[in-house]
């Protein structure tokens, strides 16, 4: 199922990657589509600052830090990780958006089921 609010850890076994969620979901895509009056979240803008290389077999951890949301926008921001040292960054602006593809302010019942997720305007990311 599809996330936008799970941050995911990457990992490489001998035989094949796997995903896990290390965080709740408060916020499914499968559940917006589904729901009477469908939503979804689509990616308006990212900017991505790529530090470092990372090779195929590297175990890479992607960490999030969502902002406060205005209006149909969610605004986040993206690490990407290898032991202790940043490789890449990324700032995204997510949309919430109806069915015809047109923007919408997210029910308050699916903004209270991100609020522990959202951090001030002005956190920094936490210390490794």
């Amino acid at each position: 199922r599809g996330c936008c609010c799970a941050p995911p850890v990457l990992s490489r076994s001998p035989r094949r990657l796997c995903v896990q969620a290390r965080a709740a979901r408060p916020v499914v895509q499968d559940e917006l589509a589904a729901a009477d009056e469908p939503l979804a979240f689509a990616v308006r803008r990212m900017n991505v600052e790529f530090e470092k290389a990372a090779r195929v077999d590297d175990v890479l951890v992607v960490e999030t830090l969502y902002r406060p949301q205005k209006g149909a926008r969610l605004m986040i921001d993206q690490r990407i990780r290898r032991g202790p040292e940043t490789i890449a960054g990324a700032q995204v602006q997510a949309v919430c958006i109806d069915g015809a593809g047109r923007a919408k302010r997210p029910p308050r019942s699916m903004a209270e089921r991100w609020a522990s997720f959202v951090l001030p305007a002005d956190a920094d990311w936490p210390s490794v």
